[in-house]
């Protein structure tokens, strides 16, 4: 199930389903059920930055896996994985920016999305990319079309925190959220089946 902007897999039928088979000493089972659900723990992080590489963002996994984080626990009866993706704005510069120093910078954040320019726009580097505000309408500008009072400011990408919430009135565009929630709970699932299947050598 997807809360929020986390996806939540229920792994609460795990102990009940091992503790249905005869023969296994409660022991054992309490054991591989464990070692399941670390199993879980473990592969899913680099699941969701590989699906949401591969359907989202216009970056590799490898940079996108710092920013998801993959908890365990119980709460209200329910056992649980979930995954949770940062709020923090990931840098623009890591989405590979085209630099002109006629038009600025051209970046491509979300793979459903064209690229976006942006307009007197440079890259620091090791300090990502800068934006010299442009005049709009009304303000007071120079030769150059830029306005003379407002600041450089610092320009980032979308925080990891979006891939996995859901759209809705007024709210973001979704950029394919449920399709990556769909490979996510059925990894789950098909984790947990075959991690369980060999800790018990079903």
């Amino acid at each position: 199930m997807a809360k929020g902007a986390r996806v939540v897999i229920d792994v609460s039928g795990l102990r009940r389903a091992a503790a249905q088979i005869r023969g296994v000493p409660d022991r054992k089972v309490k054991q591989a059920v464990q070692r399941t659900r670390a199993t879980l723990v473990r592969s899913l992080r680099a699941e969701t930055a590989r699906q949401v590489a591969e359907k989202q963002l216009n970056l590799p996994a490898r940079t996108i896996s710092p920013y998801i984080r993959v908890d365990q626990g119980s709460a209200g009866g329910l056992d649980y994985v979930a995954v949770t993706a940062s709020n923090t704005r990931l840098p623009l510069q890591a989405f590979r920016p085209k630099v002109s120093k006629t038009s600025g910078v051209t970046v491509t954040t979300w793979l459903d999305s064209p690229a976006k320019r942006l307009p007197h726009a440079f890259v620091r580097p090791g300090k990502g990319v800068w934006q010299r505000i442009p005049a709009r309408a009304g303000m007071s500008s120079g030769p150059s079309g830029l306005v003379h009072r407002l600041p450089v400011v610092a320009r980032k990408g979308p925080s990891l925190r979006r891939t996995l919430q859901p759209a809705g009135p007024g709210r973001l565009a979704a950029h394919r959220r449920d399709d990556v929630v769909d490979e996510l709970l059925s990894f789950g699932r098909n984790v947990l089946s075959r991690e369980i299947e060999r800790q018990l050598a079903l």
